[in-house]
């Protein structure tokens, strides 16, 4: 009756040794925790995913907050709404267990930026790159670099030099600091900037550290389409140091110095439209070109010949030289024949207002002597766009009509769109004229669609009304930039 005991005994025991282990294992799992238990937040945060360790796959877990009008919190996902203090608990349930583990959210108003008066010397467009700079920076302190020791810029006259001479287009630059230890890029770049304020005017990107020796690519913020020698020059004149460049380079600096002075007003206004005149009065957009010269700031200023790029590069050039901001802008334009075409144009700081100016569509084509047109001179980035179009993205927003001549001169020209609404206008006019026995008169208005075809018509009518009431005269009309044809009509008997 008995006979099995002692096998069944030793299955029980046999069983116990199999299970042992994996009991000892469950009593001595590590309880479940968060990465972090005390967090801060800003109302204007992302969100914040809670992260927890030693959870089991098949736990469950909750998630509650003390002050849902502080944060809220679904998922493991909390989501801060105002100012304030909540504690976020998460209960997880495993292995018959329950486990709470607290963490302690602190939601704060957003930093307050500091005013314009008190930032250090460098602006906020220097901090936004020093940011980006430190975000993109891979720190690879074990990596050893190999380079130049030549390119290597230890002084301020050293960062001068490798701007100029090694960076004439986008190229390899190297910043060294003697801080070998714990390097902090925010606070050196910041020491760099106030030894140096000009470097906040040039773009850096691709920032690569090795030990105490920050590799990055260094170009003009304002560099659009600019050649090696206006490279330089844009180096020289944003620097306030021409020691640098090479001679040719040096002569076409001098220019541009020389120049800025004669053309220098005693308002900013002045100055700005003295180099606009200059430019259309002394350039000639050629009727047929070739070659890289036209596109230059050499010819625009020593040939009297060059296409959009060299108005656009004279204009910016000059303007810096006299202190003024001034960017370049590249897009497209209407042609004379309804297509559009690679362009180029400024924007221009004046006052404290951004204006749009495009010398290269003021200057008659074929060229006019002594004739300066103000169409694009001062203009709104709305205006402009009718004829222009360009990517806009982080420049700055001409939205002033405060300066332009054109406004001004055309203030009370009435603007009509299509060819019916002219003809009807004119018709208009004419009877008025015919009515009061005028002896002379000019009507002027604008038909804004572009129609050329409707200057057939309008001739029509005044042709047919000078045969029935015995007058003379002549009916004109021409482009006034963004505004329309111009149409004008004279009379007399």
């Amino acid at each position: 009756m008995h006979k099995y005991k002692f096998p069944i005994i030793a299955a029980f025991v046999f069983l116990l040794v199999a299970l042992l282990p994996y009991t000892i294992s469950a009593q001595a799992a590590a309880k479940p925790k968060a990465k972090e238990t005390k967090v801060t937040l800003y109302t204007d945060s992302e969100k914040y995913t809670i992260e927890l360790s030693n959870v089991a796959d098949d736990a469950k877990i909750k998630y509650s907050s003390s002050k849902k009008s502080v944060a809220t919190v679904k998922k493991g996902v909390v989501t801060p709404k105002k100012a304030g203090k909540t504690t976020v608990t998460v209960k997880v349930t495993q292995n018959n267990k329950t486990y709470k583990i607290k963490i302690k959210f602190t939601v704060k108003e957003p930093e307050a930026t500091e005013s314009e008066e008190t930032m250090p010397d460098y602006d906020a467009l220097a901090a936004e790159k020093v940011q980006s700079l430190n975000t993109s920076l891979t720190r690879n302190l074990n990596t050893i670099l190999r380079f130049d020791e030549s390119e290597i810029s230890r002084t301020a006259e050293d960062v001068k030099a490798n701007i100029i001479n090694n960076c004439k287009t986008a190229s390899l630059f190297h910043l060294y600091f003697e801080d070998t230890d714990g390097l902090n890029l925010i606070r050196s770049e910041e020491e760099y900037l106030t030894m140096m304020p000009s470097l906040k005017l040039f773009k850096i990107y691709d920032a690569t550290q090795f030990k105490n020796v920050v590799c990055v690519t260094v170009s003009s913020s304002e560099e659009r389409d600019l050649y090696a020698d206006e490279f330089a020059i844009d180096s020289a004149l944003s620097i306030g140091d021409s020691s640098y460049l090479e001679s040719e380079e040096l002569a076409l600096y001098n220019q541009v110095i020389t120049l800025a002075k004669k053309l220098k007003g005693k308002t900013e206004y002045d100055t700005v439209k003295n180099i606009h005149d200059y430019l259309v009065l002394n350039i000639a957009y050629p009727s047929s070109y070739s070659g890289r010269g036209v596109h230059t700031l050499d010819y625009a200023l020593n040939e009297g010949v060059c296409v959009c790029d060299g108005y656009t590069k004279a204009f910016y050039f000059l303007c810096k030289a006299n202190g003024i901001d001034c960017i370049i802008v590249k897009g497209l334009s209407i042609n004379q024949a309804g297509v559009n075409e690679s362009h180029a144009w400024n924007k221009v700081k004046v006052d404290g207002k951004w204006y749009t100016v495009d010398a290269t569509w003021d200057d008659p084509l074929p060229d006019k002597k002594d004739r300066v047109k103000y169409y694009y001179f001062l203009v709104t980035d709305a205006d402009a766009s009718k004829t222009h179009t360009w990517d806009d993205t982080g420049l700055p927003k001409a939205e002033s009509s405060d300066l332009g001549i054109v406004y001004t001169e055309y203030a009370d020209v009435p603007s009509l769109t299509g060819k019916d609404k002219a003809l009807e206008y004119l018709k208009q006019e004419l009877a008025k004229c015919a009515s009061e026995k005028t002896a002379s008169i000019e009507i002027r208005f604008f038909e804004t669609s572009m129609d050329k075809n409707t200057y057939a018509a309008l001739q029509t009518v005044f042709s047919d009304f000078c045969k029935k009431n015995y007058y003379g005269g002549s009916i004109g009309y021409e482009s006034v930039g963004f505004l329309g044809y111009l149409y004008t009509v004279t009379l007399s008997k």
